[in-house]
């Protein structure tokens, strides 16, 4: 009897001693900073390192799904820094389509229970990003997120906090503008640090501070030379639960052709080769029409041409000659009995007109069209 009870005590003992190590290695491993004490980067390489290194991106497929809905499919091209072209569509069918730029967004809304069906336009505003991913954010904030950065406050900029999270192995960086506080994270990926994700909060008072969402990037890979997220997890408040939206990249083009082709100049007064729309035009501005004259190119009504310079040097000798009204000669050298007039002095060259200031044209891509659906207005007047 007493080695029975003494087994069984042995065998609560090991049975205690395994839950404890399995319930430690529950807890999540502890990482070290990838640098010695007091070591630790900078704060102006983690802000540099934050800012996205592509200028533009295509993303033909990716999984995009809200809280645990039904999976989408979201294609998407962005530009820096502000342009967006994206749709999600649910077995093969358009849900929801989104283009911003500088000047305003577009955003079909074809299904769903959200909004009455129709085709919405206005400026800038974050509530039309709402619209596409459930998350509230400025046009600049998501195109960072996309191209793999993160997105940083409005300078001036002061910075709060720095230290190493060793539970999730990141290096923190906290920063403050105004009444926003941002917390940056980096991990280090293959000898330098990458943006692993940001939190934005907005400051009440010095304890309190209401927080608007968080970002995540996640499964960092290479994709022609550029560290990228596999997947961005995007969450914000909503109520007393959260609003998650998961994006996984199936295919990511980094910086592609037919964008870096489009970055070109509007009409403006240029042709397509750079040159001037007319070409005998400009030879008239040199001429002297001074850019707006009539068809042959004599200035129209500029008095002040080449050819009236002309007429007046020929008529200004014979007034100023004294045997035509009688005066006197002035003394001059001996045997001169007139003086010699003063030579004309031609009128400079009018210059040719500047050349107008090159606008950038939004390409076709960033703007999207009703096509049939009923045109409802700007989406955000009233928010």
């Amino acid at each position: 009897m007493r080695s029975r009870a003494l087994a069984t005590r042995l065998l609560a003992a090991l049975l205690f001693v395994a839950s404890s190590s399995t319930l430690g290695g529950c807890r999540g491993k502890r990482t070290r900073p990838p640098y010695s004490l007091n070591a630790g980067p900078e704060s102006h390489l983690l802000l540099s390192a934050a800012r996205p290194t592509l200028d533009g991106i295509r993303v033909s497929s990716a999984k995009i799904r809200l809280n645990r809905s039904i999976a989408g499919n979201l294609m998407l091209i962005a530009q820096r820094p502000q342009r967006f072209s994206g749709q999600i569509q649910i077995s093969g069918k358009e849900l929801v389509s989104l283009a911003f730029h500088e000047d305003g967004y577009s955003l079909r809304y074809t299904s769903g229970d959200g909004l009455p069906p129709g085709f919405y336009s206005g400026p800038p505003s974050p509530c039309a990003i709402e619209e596409l991913l459930g998350v509230s954010m400025a046009p600049s904030e998501l195109i960072a997120l996309v191209l793999g950065g993160a997105p940083l406050l409005p300078d001036p900029i002061e910075i709060v906090d720095q230290r190493w999270d060793r539970k999730t192995a990141h290096e923190v960086l906290t920063l403050r503008s105004g009444d926003l506080e941002e917390e940056l994270r980096f991990s280090w990926h293959n000898g330098e640090w990458w943006p692993a994700g940001a939190t934005l909060s907005r400051r009440v008072d010095a304890r309190t501070t209401i927080w608007l969402w968080s970002a995540l990037h996640e499964s960092p890979h290479t994709v022609d030379g550029h560290t990228l997220p596999s997947k961005t997890i995007i969450t914000r408040p909503d109520g007393r639960r959260k609003q998650k939206v998961t994006i996984s990249y199936r295919s990511q083009e980094p910086n592609p052709k037919f964008m870096r082709a489009s970055d070109t100049v509007n009409d403006g007064g240029w042709d397509d080769d750079g040159g001037w729309e007319d070409e005998e035009n400009t030879t008239g501005a040199v001429d002297g029409d001074g850019g707006d004259g009539g068809d042959d190119g004599d200035g129209g009504d500029g008095g002040d041409g080449w050819e009236n310079g002309e007429a007046s040097a020929e008529t200004t000798p014979d007034a100023a000659d004294p045997a035509l009204d009688g005066t006197t000669p002035s003394a001059g050298t001996p045997g001169d009995t007139t003086e010699a007039p003063a030579p004309a002095v031609e009128p400079k060259a009018s210059k040719p007109p500047a050349k107008p200031a090159a606008k950038p044209v939004i390409p076709a891509y960033f703007i999207l069209s009703s096509d049939g659906l009923p045109e409802r207005g700007d989406l955000c007047r009233r928010r």
